[in-house]
């Protein structure tokens, strides 16, 4: 009878093995042959609490400077009303290690009342801050989330809405801050 391939090409290894161990015995200086070991699929480490597990968030020390807010002066529309623009708090990408707590503290030391948010969930998520919102809520800040992805623009409809609610929140003199 003709053994399938497979299983010739099988028992020819076994051969192999078997004559390589003989060959070597135990006394040979590289000692016994390698043995298999069972295969492993890999396992995924535990994740953190917060989702994230870079160790590159860890190596990495946080930024010591200030948030930086941009002030935007409407003194023809509102006079006395200005609009803040700021970089993501709390942002961890690349070379940008900001520490989420003391970004927020520094906005609420400003003032800041109403935050409109202009990132989608998914860049929270990259930018390693997915709970910002959350954050700006449980430290009594309004926020207005309007995501709009990266490079592009609103539809007109959510545009009114964003441009209805900035007026309200100006004309009710809150100091607001887009980012």
């Amino acid at each position: 009878m003709v053994k399938p391939l497979r299983d010739r090409d099988r028992d020819q290894d076994q051969d192999r093995d078997r004559d390589r161990d003989r060959d070597r015995g135990p006394d040979t200086a590289e000692g016994p042959g390698p043995t298999a070991s069972p295969r492993l699929s890999p396992q995924p480490a535990a994740a953190p609490a917060d989702g994230f597990a870079s160790s590159d968030d860890e190596a990495a020390e946080e930024e010591a400077s200030p948030l930086h807010i941009s002030w935007l002066s409407l003194s023809p529309l509102y006079s006395s009303e200005f609009l803040g623009l700021c970089s993501l708090p709390g942002c961890r990408f690349k070379d940008v290690r900001r520490n989420l707590q003391k970004d927020i503290g520094e906005l609420k030391s400003c003032g800041i009342q109403d935050i409109f948010v202009l990132c989608t969930r998914g860049e929270l998520s990259k930018y390693r801050v997915p709970n910002l919102i959350d954050s700006y809520q449980q430290h009594g800040m309004c926020v207005h989330h309007h995501p709009i992805p990266d490079g592009n623009a609103p539809d007109i409809a959510t545009c009114c809405k964003i441009l209805e609610e900035l007026r309200t929140c100006l004309e009710n003199k809150r100091k607001t801050m887009i980012q």
